[in-house]
């Protein structure tokens, strides 16, 4: 996320970091918000202090009692109502932190689903991949650290983890974004931005076209054709049919989404 909003703010480090949930939304002005277990309303403290709240160095097991971080933006990147959500990593020793992260899943509409070269896809990955897919339809993947690889090894590494992916997941069509977060950092601090080629420019693109899109679908639960009938008419729209089971068997469900341009 660092790299992404081009700003050093989210705590970072190799060892099990985060053990409170961190919301990067936007603001008007730059801002942060704690709320706390039990309370009823938020606190403001200084930007500077999101580690003490956050970090498993300044809140170890969140003895702070912490529900959520809320850091506020004046991004025009977050404008559109993103909201991003940094949850503790999953599988460290720490299992409270991964309790954390488990508990955030149903509220989630998109999952950026982050592994590295240097331990890509371990098995509590792949156990996490599949409670997500529970609840989340739209997943992003990205390849961390993608700047350690040498001597080629970085395209066989990329290749292990896409066929993993689908035997994980069933599908075909899987994308993923090979990614180096400080380099993409790095460039956005010494202005190269986007000419830089670690900057994850494809995720971007993904991920602001979610935006762009929500408020443009409408989910009409009827018959496929009549449905396709009655927005025919309209050039600019674009229809996604998809057929859905019932559980215990095979029983067709006709579900139409129209898309508006």
């Amino acid at each position: 996320m660092n790299a992404i909003i081009g700003r050093e703010l989210l705590p970072t480090g190799v060892l099990p970091l985060t053990s409170a949930i961190t919301v990067l939304k936007y603001g008007p002005r730059e801002r942060l918000t704690i709320l706390r277990e039990k309370a009823l309303y938020p606190e403001e403290v200084p930007v500077s202090s999101l580690a003490e709240f956050v970090t498993e160095k300044g809140n170890p097991g969140n003895v702070k009692k912490v529900a959520r971080a809320s850091l506020e933006l004046p991004s025009q990147f977050l404008r559109r109502g993103l909201e991003f959500v940094d949850t503790p990593g999953i599988g460290s020793a720490i299992e409270a932190n991964t309790a954390t992260t488990y508990g955030f899943l149903p509220r989630s509409d998109a999952v950026i689903f982050v592994t590295s070269v240097d331990t890509p896809l371990t098995r509590a990955e792949t156990d996490f991949l599949k409670s997500i897919q529970e609840y989340v339809r739209k997943i992003f993947f990205a390849v961390n650290k993608i700047d350690l690889a040498v001597d080629g090894e970085g395209q066989e590494i990329l290749d292990f983890i896409l066929e993993t992916l689908r035997r994980q997941t069933g599908a075909d069509e899987i994308r993923i974004c090979p990614v180096s977060s400080a380099m993409a950092l790095a460039s956005k601090l010494d202005g190269k931005g986007l000419r830089s080629r670690w900057y994850p420019k494809t995720l971007v693109d993904r991920i602001r076209a979610i935006t762009y899109y929500k408020k443009r679908i409408q989910f009409v639960h009827s018959d496929g054709f009549g449905v396709i009938e009655h927005y025919l008419p309209q050039p600019e729209t674009v229809f996604l049919l998809t057929l859905l089971t019932l559980q215990g068997g095979l029983k067709p469900v006709d579900d139409s989404t129209s898309i508006t341009r």
